[in-house]
């Protein structure tokens, strides 16, 4: 017999019997017991989470892997205790002992005082813009902590944030978040998680939108962090390798319910769930190291040609000669102002750089941010012009052009950016989105813009039931489908990819390149693909120009530059991709 009754927020509780404690179920700093969260509107309900049974222990680091809508943040929420009002939870939650769902919000709240620390996803959004770090985080010491006066608070900012990796506390406490780097941002998030010391770190995919040398940093402080202080580590993400590398059991996650969990090595290796090992055979990550492993095995390197990026990627077929895009001496400077627009320097973004992308193939371009990818990327669409140095796509020099030769130019050659939500008018209908190219160049009549929208949709394995719907009703990788159907409809013969698959979970990652990779050998396309992550490149590209502060370093065939670097920093990059220790 189960009894209904709803807690501070208006939440409804259904509180019944659960199942007994397990032996050992009394030293786990995190129990959660069939977990069931329910969202509710006027319209319907969504089981967003269905008999979840989760344990965390002392000095143990888990993690719950799953792609988008599998239920990981739900539960975040729930431990945390911050779902909205009209949710139906059902279930125990435990942190330290104390009940997370029955208890009232005031005991919520002291709960998450003094036994939680929370690192979010996003640190941009995560900061006060208007005050400074150190204003920020002595906030959470007095409110944690409980300290007093201003020296005291200061001295424990510092220690937090030295503890936290930063170089320099003392200036770092005085700047704002928009004058530091997203790790460093990270790392104040970080720093405010450990305050007060908790029992456990809820880490909510810590290091989503940073570059994989970065992310390695902010998983090396967070992990030695937790080490050190012997407290409880709960990791949430939709990368597997990750996790692999970081934790040392792992839950996995579909439709809201737990499908697999155990020691993490076990379900890596062994796991017999249909689901794990889509996710296990889908990180590009783990496909990398495979490869790395099976060279070792025959005892020493191989050519460049045996690791060029299998599976039906396009092998040469292009003329050499025939390049799609050229950057030639190509230097771009901006200009550094003050708020009343005096000149306080200049910044180079881009120095003397020279590489070509045959036709017909892949050229990729890695680097961290900051790089100079994106400014590259920029010139070759004719969006800003070098201040030295030439650019051109498909022979058409897009530095000289005039607005109407460069209109004319496009016609050739089209982006498929970032993040498929924001590139995609949520105004418009899937039709109308995919038909926008062809209404900007006048191509054809309704009937046969509809007829191409059409077959575009097929072509990228999408169901004709989408042509009504809006980009808010699709997933992400069915919006990037979308944004490559656009990007297709005047049929451009060079596609430039900014990042296409960095927004998207690594099941999705994988369908996105395998359809890049069918629809340049049935094409014929040449594609300029830019990244940060050398384990996707190595899938995709037939060459790499790796740069570094605007500068290429390193380019040729991927192979010789992935598995036979020569320069430092390549390495470094190779070094920082996730899913290696497990092997």
């Amino acid at each position: 017999m189960s009894e209904r009754s709803t807690t501070g927020r208006g939440h409804t509780v259904v509180s019944g019997e659960s199942d007994p404690q397990q032996e050992g179920d009394s030293a786990a700093v995190l129990r959660i017991r069939n977990l069931q969260v329910d969202y509710r509107t006027r319209a319907r309900s969504v089981h967003a989470v269905r008999d979840a049974s989760i344990d965390v222990y002392p000095s143990q680091a888990m993690a719950i892997v799953g792609e988008s809508g599998s239920g990981k943040s739900t539960i975040v929420h729930a431990i945390l205790g911050i779902l909205p009002d009209s949710t139906r939870i059902d279930g125990v939650i435990e942190v330290g002992g104390r009940d997370m769902i029955r208890s009232s919000e005031r005991e919520r709240r002291e709960i998450r005082r003094s036994d939680i620390g929370f690192i979010p996803q996003d640190p941009q959004s995560s900061l006060d813009p208007t005050m400074r770090i150190g204003a920020q985080l002595g906030q959470i010491i007095a409110l944690k902590e409980g300290l007093e006066g201003r020296q005291s608070i200061h001295a424990r900012v510092l220690e937090l944030l030295h503890e936290a990796g930063f170089d320099d506390p003392e200036l770092r406490s005085r700047q704002y978040p928009h004058e530091l780097s997203g790790g460093l941002k990270q790392r104040a998030l970080i720093a405010a998680a450990m305050a007060g010391s908790p029992k456990i770190i809820v880490a909510d995919e810590p290091t989503s939108a940073l570059d994989v040398t970065v992310q390695k940093v902010i998983l090396d402080r967070i992990e030695e962090l937790v080490r050190r202080r012997g407290i409880a580590l709960l990791m949430v993400t939709h990368d597997l390798a990750v996790a692999a590398d970081r934790v040392q059991r792992i839950v996995v996650m579909h439709h809201g319910q737990v499908v697999d969990q155990g020691d993490t090595a076990a379900i890596l290796q062994h796991s017999t769930k249909a689901y794990t090992r889509e996710l296990v055979d889908s990180a590009p990550a783990f496909e990398f190291d495979g490869a790395d492993r099976r060279e070792e095995e025959r005892g020493g390197r191989v050519s460049a040609e045996e690791k060029r990026p299998p599976d039906g990627r396009p092998s040469h077929t292009a003329d050499h000669d025939s390049n799609a895009v050229v950057w030639n001496d190509v230097t771009k400077t901006f200009g550094s102002y003050t708020a009343s627009r005096h000149a306080t320097g200049a910044l180079t973004a881009l120095r003397k750089v020279s590489i070509a992308a045959p036709a017909g193939e892949t050229l990729a371009i890695v680097g961290e941010s900051g790089s100079g990818k994106s400014t590259l990327l920029r010139i070759a669409l004719g969006l800003i012009r070098p201040s030295s140095g030439t650019a051109s796509v498909n022979g058409i020099d897009v530095v000289s052009s005039n607005r109407k030769e460069l209109r004319l130019a496009r016609r050739g050659f089209q982006l498929v950016q970032q993040n498929p939500y924001q590139s995609l008018d949520g105004r418009l209908t899937i039709r109308d989105v995919i038909a926008e190219p062809l209404k900007a160049f006048h191509v054809g009549n309704r009937s046969s813009r509809d007829r191409r929208v059409r077959e575009l949709l097929d072509r990228v394995a999408l169901p004709q039931s989408l042509l009504g719907a809006r980009a808010s009703e699709l997933s992400g990788g069915q919006c990037q489908r979308v944004a490559i159907a656009r990007a297709l409809a005047i049929r451009p013969t060079t596609v430039f990819l900014d990042e296409p698959v960095s927004a998207l979970d690594v099941s999705v990652q994988a369908q996105v390149i395998d359809l890049l990779i069918e629809l340049q050998r049935d094409l014929g396309l040449s594609y300029v693909f830019v990244s940060h992550d050398l384990a996707v490149v190595a899938l995709i590209a037939h060459n790499v120009a790796v740069l570094q502060h605007g500068e290429v370093v390193e380019s040729g065939e991927t192979g010789q530059v992935i598995y036979n670097p020569a320069h430092p920093y390549t390495q470094r990059l190779i070094d920082s991709i996730p899913g290696r220790r497990v092997h």
